[in-house]
């Protein structure tokens, strides 16, 4: 998205085709759009009657949070069906980050007042890449707190 911001902020007449900004406007338009409404899709498949989030508070399901976030990545990944997935081929431990992080963010959409935003699934893609021993700068609070809260300090960058 830097990358586009660059080339929308150009003159008109620096483009060699006046359509090119047009097309990229359109593009960043409906990327805002369609993360809206993923974020809503979310909101809604997380939003959990206040009856369930009490009995889901009540039991510690981290292994459990753990194998649904391994499963939500490698479904999108790879567009499989549940019958079709292999935990066992992956090395799991290089997505120590992402993997705890995304499942205590679920669990938070479902038992808390946290709401997904239209942002929250770039910034989970980019933990993909944080591997161990390496560091994750953020200044946003959503996350810092996710991490503290699941004794991930150690990939935080201070």
């Amino acid at each position: 998205m830097g990358f586009l911001r660059i080339i929308l902020n150009q003159p008109g007449e620096t483009l060699a085709d006046g359509n090119f900004k047009n097309y990229l406007t359109d593009i960043a338009a409906r990327r805002k759009e369609n993360s809206i409404d993923w974020a809503n899709f979310q909101n809604d498949l997380y939003k959990l009657p206040g009856v369930h989030k009490s009995i889901l508070k009540k039991y510690e399901g981290s292994e459990m949070d753990l194998l649904e976030s391994r499963k939500w990545l490698l479904l999108q990944l790879n567009q499989l069906n549940e019958k079709e997935l292999d935990f066992s081929a992956i090395d799991w431990s290089g997505f120590e980050l992402y993997e705890n992080v995304h499942a205590k963010y679920i669990r938070n959409l479902q038992i808390s007042n946290l709401r997904a935003d239209r942002n929250d699934e770039n910034d989970l893609k980019n933990m993909l890449y944080v591997q161990p021993r390496e560091k994750y700068w953020t200044l946003e609070k959503r996350w810092l707190s996710i991490i503290r809260e699941i004794k991930m300090e150690k990939y935080l960058f201070n």
